[in-house]
């Protein structure tokens, strides 16, 4: 053990290659199925997603603050906001659809009761006539939409996650 010894070792100049890895977002995925990253690519309309939304915002109503045509004001009980159309002197009409269903108010700011801030994943704001079929509310295509999507249902779909212990 207290002899030293020589060793010739020898090194193939072989690197070995990974296969391609094809890497996607599971969250782009989810918006994607959705059917919002194509209506995104439209034109028609804002689409708000990733850090464009405040997620550490009070409410609902101080999120859509970063929409140039809706107007937040108080409703009166000092509590909540209404959201309405910035576009319409009267302050027009907002239909809100939340994952992809029409809510149905039933006091004025009970929106922000329900979504919260930080489970929103992407918002789509559509004026009048540039509104998709499937969020115009008959009779109300005059109407301001915003189509709210909550982790609920844009959670990226993993078949195989851990459960949580």
């Amino acid at each position: 053990s207290n002899n030293t010894t020589a060793t010739t070792v020898t090194m193939s100049d072989a690197v070995p290659m990974l296969q391609t890895m094809r890497i996607e977002a599971a969250q782009d995925k989810a918006l994607s199925d959705l059917g919002y990253l194509q209506r995104k690519q439209t034109g028609m309309g804002r689409f708000y997603d990733g850090k464009q939304i405040n997620h550490e915002s009070m409410s609902f109503s101080d999120v859509m603050r970063i929409d140039p045509g809706l107007r937040i004001s108080p409703a009166g009980d000092g509590r909540s906001y209404v959201i309405s159309d910035a576009r319409n002197a009267a302050g027009g009409c907002v239909n809100v659809y939340v994952d992809g269903t029409y809510w149905e108010p039933m006091q004025p700011g009970d929106i922000d009761s329900y979504v919260r801030p930080n489970e929103v994943v992407a918002v789509e704001v559509y004026h009048g006539s540039e509104t998709p079929p499937q969020f115009t509310k008959p009779g109300q295509s005059g109407c301001a939409t915003i189509v709210v999507w909550t982790l609920a249902r844009a959670r990226p779909r993993e078949s195989n996650a851990k459960k949580p212990r």
